[in-house]
């Protein structure tokens, strides 16, 4: 409304349109009066919470407004706490009832009438009617046969079989393209909806993802390139890129991507490679240049760090005349280059009983007399490790038995 109006709507129908009046003094004291105190109603009358204070209805002291669940903003009726039926309420002929809402709010018709509800609104309450075998036969007949009209008039087919209203042969319900379920009015098919109505130009917004009579192409040349993560939307009209057949080719330095579709990947210029983390799938990476290293490994000095155990381009070997000695109880560990010693050429060989161990490198190999042969337990190495301390414990324990009868 204009400056100085109010638009004034019936309370009792939800959401309904109003009418642009002029409040004038008396009105305005009203208002203000009913602002301050809203109408207190008793129990079993109409109340209503959800409007603006001047057109609250409130409940009297200890009753509340209980609303059926699901209808925000509805009406509600005053009820003491505890006083909310169980079972739905059932009335008698020529009165309202109401089937959908939740159970505990339902208004049910006595036994041998119906509730007769609005066909065309959805949800809205009925009222109470006897059935009568007319009406039980033209219930029937509709069922099977839903009710067919001419060029202009309503139709209606996105609601169960026994509301329909369909075309007469010949014609379609043409119903607005952006009010899903809405009502339509029966027309002659055009010959235009077998083809686009419309094509637009480069930058111009285009619509493939709807019925043909509704959508917008684009004109020859062009393709109509709508954002990738949201099904059905609109797009714009673009020149098509052909780059999309060939991959983006980047130099040293630049970001590089080759995980992904081809019409998205990013490649490195000849003699670069795409170099990403190792630990994090399909990332994008950086070209680099191949690094030559890698088919020849590392060399270190004496008292340096070796790593023999890893992939062939990680390696780190000794120089000639150096072993790469590493912890014998840490498998895969790191070593220190040392110089070879004469003994390491020939393992350490150890009688029955003895501790040995074939799966280090050879200078660090314990081997078994002839005729022996070296058992592992099937363990892993955590539980060794575990009885070589049980082991230690235990002789220390021998160790003190011994010292006590010493004294």
């Amino acid at each position: 409304c204009e400056e100085g109006l109010e638009c004034i709507s019936p309370q009792r129908i939800e959401g309904a349109s109003g009418i642009c009046q002029k409040l004038e003094d008396d009105s305005e004291s009203d208002s203000d009066d009913n602002s301050t105190q809203p109408t207190v109603v008793g129990e079993g009358e109409k109340c209503q919470m959800a409007m603006s204070p001047e057109y609250q209805v409130h409940c009297e002291e200890g009753l509340e407004c209980v609303t059926p669940r699901g209808r925000m903003a509805a009406d509600g009726v005053c009820q003491k706490p505890e006083d909310k039926p169980k079972l739905p309420v059932v009335v008698g002929e020529g009165q309202k009832c109401q089937m959908t809402v939740p159970p505990p709010y339902q208004v049910h018709c006595q036994e041998g009438l119906e509730c007769i509800s609005p066909q065309n609104i959805e949800g809205a309450s009925g009222i109470c009617q006897k059935l009568e075998d007319d009406s039980e036969s033209d219930s029937d007949d509709n069922s099977t046969q839903p009710m067919v009209v001419g060029e202009g008039e309503k139709c209606q087919v996105t609601v169960s079989l026994e509301y329909q209203v369909l075309c007469e042969e010949g014609l379609g319900c043409i119903t607005p393209p952006n009010l899903k379920g809405a009502s339509g009015v029966c027309q002659k098919p055009e010959d235009k909806s077998v083809l686009p109505t419309v094509a637009v130009g480069k930058g111009e917004r285009c619509q493939m993802t709807v019925a043909p009579q509704y959508q917008v192409h684009c004109v020859e040349g062009f393709v109509c390139v709508s954002p990738p993560h949201l099904i059905g939307a609109s797009g714009i009209c673009q020149e098509p890129e052909h780059k999309s057949t060939q991959p983006v080719v980047v130099g040293e330095g630049q970001e590089c991507q080759i995980t992904v579709a081809p019409q998205y990947q990013v490649h490195c210029e000849e003699g670069l490679v795409c170099v990403s983390p190792p630990h994090l799938i399909g990332a994008s990476g950086i070209c680099q240049e191949p690094e030559h290293k890698s088919t020849q490994p590392a060399m270190v000095g004496e008292g340096q760090e070796c790593q023999i155990t890893v992939a062939p381009q990680y390696q780190v070997h000794c120089e000639e005349g150096l072993v790469c000695l590493m912890p014998p109880n840490l498998r895969g560990a790191p070593g220190i280059c040392q110089k070879s010693e004469v003994k390491t050429k020939q393992p350490a060989v150890v009688g029955e009983g003895e501790k040995c161990q074939m799966t280090m490198s050879p200078e660090c190999q314990v081997h078994c007399e002839e005729g022996l042969e070296c058992v592992t337990p099937r363990r892993r190495m955590d539980d060794d490790d575990d009885d070589d301390d049980d082991n230690d414990d235990h002789d220390d324990r021998d160790d003190d038995d011994d010292d006590d009868d010493d004294d």
